[in-house]
């Protein structure tokens, strides 16, 4: 009976290593910075073209222009979209922003499935696949994504109201680099 009880750590170590509760996989990824990320198995890189989560080819891709047209139509679509990355958060690379063409920004997160690097990639062109949406944004979020975004505190402060913004959930991002 002893000698089993040396395959409990390695089976517990095996069972850490590939549970895939929510909570776990967003802690995790909380503490993983975004250079990990980048050197890590969530993200390939063939060259000029950088991989994070799902591969996303451009093919095919429609612009934020037809994105927005399909959104006058739709509550919510699922679309593979490019762009330009205007922004990226600043603290993990939890999300980027893209420049929507009647002004104002999209805002592109990816449940904590890889992050993106937090610095270098703004004005790179990028194509994101996943569902987006138009959404309702609390004061309180929009702060904390000014917060992430290196804002100043006079500038969080100025958020006084809620607003509705083009939200993408990407399953992939391909950023050309």
């Amino acid at each position: 009976m002893k000698k089993y009880w040396m395959f409990v750590p390695a089976i517990m170590g095996l069972v850490a290593c590939n549970s895939g509760g929510a909570e776990e996989a967003n802690a995790d990824n909380a503490e993983t910075t975004s250079t990990e990320v980048a050197q890590s198995e969530d993200a390939m890189s063939t060259g000029e073209l950088m991989y994070f989560g799902d591969t996303v080819t451009f093919e095919n891709a429609v612009s934020t222009e037809e994105m927005m047209a399909v959104l006058n139509e739709n509550d919510s679509a699922q679309l593979k979209v490019k762009g330009e990355i205007s922004a990226v958060c600043t603290k993990k690379g939890c999300w980027m922003s893209m420049p929507l063409p009647q002004g104002g920004d999209m805002h592109v997160s990816y449940n904590y499935e890889f992050l993106l690097p937090t610095g270098g990639i703004e004005g790179k062109e990028v194509v994101v696949e996943g569902q987006v949406k138009k959404v309702v944004h609390s004061v309180e979020y929009l702060r904390h994504l000014a917060e992430d975004a290196g804002k100043s505190p006079e500038e969080i402060q100025a958020i006084v109201e809620p607003k509705t913004k083009v939200s993408f959930l990407a399953t992939g991002v391909t950023i050309k680099s």
